[in-house]
């Protein structure tokens, strides 16, 4: 919410399309630019959104710099990926191909590789591209230290990420669905990435010297067990599921401490780290913290700086860097979209910017949930819940939204909308108990809980065996319904259920705590408390009751520092605050059960749901806007037939004709049957008659620029259009559309499109990889046509229309009307049944 960057991809504002994240859109310093303008030498090297290189005092190595290139193919280094300019031609020698890489070691990832069918199996060459990368990589941050004097060098290595996404499928034990041939082959990948990325980390050091000192950290760490994901859901950023919310922190050299634990450290605390090791001062603006626990004792950091934002200094980070060309841009969307973290497929009839935007405003939400900032999110979440209400997602984050600022009615409501989607929701069951039980109800939690578990039941996972983190939140769920009616022991049974499912799951560890607190074993407590801190440092209400159960003779400063980091992390914490005042003047009495409830302090619900009234009023018109402009699939509307009217451009300007279907499907031959019948087509002869189409393309060259200038269609009023089905969505709601849609069996287009782009590539994607592609695609489109209140549509079959032509020239003039084919008996001539040439044969 800070630095602005909220996706790996954003709507270009000059043309509207879907653009890739670059470094000149950061709104805030990086921690290189702050040591750049400080006169120390920076190098940066594979970071995301680091492209275009900036402007450091050392050498900045975008994620553009390893990007691969197919075998054989030239490889140029993409323009802007390296910095300074002068050194681009040196370090792309550093660069490697993955056909370049030994064979051995290909062989000590996967010994078994001469088993495996190269030519049907890609996944051996997928993992030489990630290996290729990652040496790339690494080459270009041993050149920059090998250049000269180096204050501070951060490098990215991806690979570990890729290799996890790639093959924990594979890592022992194997599953069920795993087939064991493939886990004979793949199983030790996962290790042996480890293996090498140690190694690499040792020549990283061995080439910084001996008096240096390394931060090694990673954001998020990687399932491995039994919670590895079967199926990934079809949603933005998927992929993520595989992720174990913890990480990794890591330190040593000069300036650190030997051997401690560094508690409750998050990604937000690094760059303040970093700056207090060169002595330099943390921004009031930043988020995070210095990790003084990790710091060898000594002077305290020094005292925060409003920001760092308006300090020049002798290295300034240039405002304005040359765009990425449009080459650039699609390579690097290819490659986000490669990282499964982008979608570029079309979805129906809304587009891919409106879906991407929806993504980041959804990232912005989260992200000020996490921060604490719920006020703030909750008018996001109500935005989304009302765009998608049969999105959970959206739905049980704004409930638990609702949830923390008081809304405990709204939450309800919210949650309970999960179900009108979603009606077996366990999730939804689990959030409802949830609420009960801060409402005082456990009786009506009980029940929640008893819905959810009939859910799990129905589901299918009810007679798996093995623990789940679905049993987890269910029995810590327990766990706290009994806790608020004071059945300790029952408590105590359901957190250790919980916690034997699942034992990273923080919220059962603070449960757990609190029923041994109560329980009078008040150093389990503490324990347990610990470990709820460790897992989810940000939480607030973990660091209040590690500081409950620290309050004892002897630990009363780590007690008040417990709470004082609750309080920092949530300033409405009033249980904190009440258990510091105790602290400093009087005896300390804890006040345990509300922890099982509400510790927090809420803004008056009736001032917020009087702003989500006045947001609601503006919002919902422009929801309906967005909804007409980029979802028309809200309800189906049946065509309604339209009186005879003369065939002008100034009648026809709000009902224009088009042809449309999958690139193959019959659309020339349809342009051709509408000129015939006196529909003139709109067409520039811009393409030429081929071998493939020998009686003329009939397109518009022009219809192509519908996603950057929808208003170009207007021109076509009064004549039949081609627009191809991944252009449909770009039509824009004011007219409304006559579209002759083209289905042919996937099949035959898929073997027509492969036989046409082998004429002018050598290399494409097979026949039986396009052809499910190209039928759920049409399938998605068809769907969305039908339910559009602003089209009218004909869907008529390429093949059936060669056996039958009366029937289908019938069909065309009942859905034109005789006005706009004056001359109808003359279209049946166009079909020639000998360029019906890909036909399905019957088996």
């Amino acid at each position: 919410d800070q630095h602005g960057i909220l996706g790996f991809t954003t709507t270009d504002p000059a043309t509207g399309n879907l653009a890739a994240i670059t470094s000149t859109q950061r709104k805030c310093k990086a921690v290189w630019n702050i040591l750049s303008e400080h006169g120390l030498t920076a190098h940066v090297l594979g970071w995301f959104a680091s492209h275009p290189a900036e402007n450091v005092t050392g050498v900045c190595v975008t994620e553009a710099f390893p990007r691969p290139v197919a075998k054989g193919e030239p490889w140029p280094m993409p323009a802007g990926s390296v910095h300074p300019p002068e050194l681009a031609e040196e370090f792309a020698e550093l660069r490697l191909r993955p056909e370049d890489l030994e064979p051995d070691i290909l062989r000590l990832f996967i010994p078994k590789i001469a088993e495996i069918d190269l030519t049907t199996d890609k996944r051996p060459d997928q993992l030489a591209v990630r290996l290729a990368e990652l040496y790339s990589v690494h080459n270009a941050a041993i050149a920059a230290l090998d250049r000269g004097s180096t204050d501070f060098l951060a490098v990215y290595y991806h690979f570990i990420d890729w290799v996890c996404h790639d093959f924990m499928d594979f890592y022992p034990p194997r599953r069920p669905h795993v087939p064991e041939r493939e886990f004979e082959w793949y199983q030790d990948i996962v290790k042996s990435a480890y293996r090498l990325q140690d190694l690499l980390l040792r020549d990283l050091l061995a080439h910084a010297g001996a008096n240096v000192t390394v931060v090694l950290c990673s954001d998020h760490g990687f399932h491995s067990d039994a919670r590895r994901p079967i199926r990934i859901p079809m949603v933005s950023a998927g992929i993520a599921l595989w992720h174990r919310a913890q990480g990794i922190f890591a330190a040593a050299g000069p300036g650190i401490a030997r051997d401690v634990l560094v508690p409750g450290a998050t990604v937000l605390d690094i760059t303040p780290t970093v700056l207090n090791l060169f002595g330099l001062p943390a921004g009031a603006d930043m988020d995070g913290r210095v990790l003084t626990s990790a710091m060898t004792p000594g002077t305290p950091p020094p005292p925060k700086i409003p920001t760092y934002e308006t300090v020049a200094g002798t290295h300034p980070r240039p405002r304005h860097v040359s765009a990425l060309s449009h080459t650039d841009q699609a390579e690097l969307l290819q490659q986000f979209a490669a990282l499964g973290y982008v979608d570029l497929t079309q979805h129906g009839l809304e587009s891919a910017t409106h879906r991407n935007d929806r993504d980041n405003r959804w990232n912005l939400a989260i992200t000020l949930r996490h921060a604490g900032k719920n006020e703030a999110a909750l008018a996001l979440l109500e935005e989304l819940h009302f765009e998608c209400p049969e999105d959970p997602r959206f739905a049980f984050h704004l409930a638990t939204c609702q949830q923390h600022l008081g809304l405990v009615d709204e939450a309800a409501a919210t949650a309970e909308s999960i179900r009108d989607y979603c009606p077996e929701s366990s999730q939804a069951a689990l959030l409802l108990a949830e609420l009960a039980t801060q409402s005082g109800d456990a009786i009506a939690a009980l029940a929640h809980l008893g819905r959810a578990e009939g859910a799990r039941a129905s589901d299918g996972t009810g007679d798996d065996p093995q623990p789940t983190v679905h049993d987890s939140a269910l029995n810590a769920q327990r766990g706290s319904a009994l806790l608020a009616q004071k059945k300790i022991l029952e408590a105590c049974a359901a957190f250790h259920a919980a916690l034997e499912a699942d034992r990273e799951n923080p919220s059962a560890w603070l449960g757990y705590a609190q029923a041994l607190y109560l329980a009078g074993k008040r150093d389990d407590a503490e324990n347990c408390a610990r470990e709820a801190v460790a897992l989810a440092p940000t939480m607030a209400a973990a660091h209040y009751f590690l500081g409950i159960a620290l309050a004892v003779p002897g630990k009363g400063a780590e007690a008040a520092g417990a709470f004082t980091r609750a309080l920092e992390l949530n300033p409405r914490l009033v249980a904190a605050k009440q258990a510091l005042d105790q602290l400093r003047g009087k005896p300390f009495v804890a006040n345990v059960p509300d922890v099982a409830r509400r510790i927090e302090e809420t803004p008056p619900a009736e001032l917020l749901r009087a702003a989500a009234a006045n947001r609601h009023a503006g919002w919902r018109q422009r929801l309906d806007a967005l909804r007409a402009k980029s979802r028309p699939v809200t309800r189906y509307v049946p065509p309604v037939k339209q009186a005879p009217a003369a065939a002008s451009a100034t009648a026809t300007a709000t009902n224009i004709v088009i042809v449309s279907g999958l690139p193959r499907s019959g659309t020339s031959l349809m342009m051709q049957m509408l000129a015939r019948g006196g529909l003139p087509p709109m067409t520039d002869d811009h393409r030429a008659a081929d071998f493939n189409n020998p009686e003329g393309y009939f397109e518009w060259e022009e219809v192509k620029q519908l996603p950057q200038n929808p208003g170009i269609i207007a021109r076509a009023a009064g004549r039949a259009v081609k627009v191809v089905s991944p252009l449909l969505a770009a039509l824009p709601q004011k007219f409304h559309y006559k579209i002759i849609f083209m289905t042919r069996p996937a099949a035959e287009v898929a073997q027509s499109q492969h036989k046409m782009r082998s004429q002018v590539a050598g290399s494409t994607p097979p026949v039986a990889v396009m052809q499910p592609l190209l039928a759920k695609h049409a399938e998605e489109v068809l769907q969305s046509l039908r339910a559009a209140k602003n089209v009218d549509v004909l869907i008529l079959d390429y093949p059936e229309l060669i056996a039958a032509p009366a029937s289908g020239c019938q069909r065309l003039v009942e859905f034109l009307g005789p006005e706009l084919l004056p001359t109808a008996s003359a279209m049946a001539s166009a079909i020639k049944p000998e360029l019906h040439r890909e036909k399905v044969r019957p088996a």
